[in-house]
């Protein structure tokens, strides 16, 4: 995994003509922070007249995207929008980079968190909002036993409203008895402990 985002890194590096000094083993964060701020320095370095004032980076990104989106929307001149876009861009991949964390792909990471590492690397190389899924998603959760609609179904062609009012206060009392049975677990659990 920490191959694959630092191949991605030396992408991102070479789109925005970024050089990054490697002596020896460096470590792969300290680099994707260093890409970061080379970013986020070229955008400022344009745009002086918009200091930012967020500590960390991604808000850093976020106040300096914020103030370029209010200029673009001003803009008449095209080739000034273009630029503003492509800052806006470059400001997209740091916050997108702020979310790299090489030390989550550790020996001991689960199944689901390198599953949302590949999603993001996927995202990142292709350039797309959301992957297409591997397989269908569905989710089924069963709170409670169903209840059987067709036993009202005379009284609620009599009267709908007290139908629908006494089936609202019976789902109310099944959903917060199955709250309450809960809670009743979580405290007999934490009591063991």
């Amino acid at each position: 995994m920490q191959r694959i985002q630092k191949t991605l890194l030396e992408r991102e590096q070479a789109a925005y003509k970024v050089q990054i000094e490697t002596t020896g083993q460096k470590d792969l964060y300290q680099e994707i922070v260093e890409t970061e701020n080379a970013i986020i320095g070229q955008v400022e370095a344009k745009h002086k007249e918009m200091p930012v004032s967020q500590p960390h980076l991604i808000d850093q990104s976020w106040q300096l995207s914020a103030e370029l989106k209010e200029d673009l929307a001003a803009q008449t001149d095209i080739a000034v929008k273009k630029e503003l876009e492509r800052d806006i861009d470059a400001l997209r991949e740091v916050a997108q980079l702020s979310s790299w964390r090489p030390e989550y792909y550790g020996a001991d990471a689960s199944l689901d968190r390198l599953a949302e590492a590949l999603m993001k690397m996927e995202r990142e190389l292709y350039r797309i909002k959301r992957p297409v899924p591997l397989t269908t998603r569905d989710v089924y959760i069963k709170l409670a036993q169903p209840i059987d609609l067709s036993t009202v179904l005379p009284d609620y062609l009599q009267d709908a409203r007290s139908v629908r009012h006494e089936l609202t206060n019976r789902l109310h009392e099944q959903i917060q008895d199955l709250v309450n049975q809960l809670i009743e677990k979580a405290n007999s659990k934490t009591k063991i402990k």
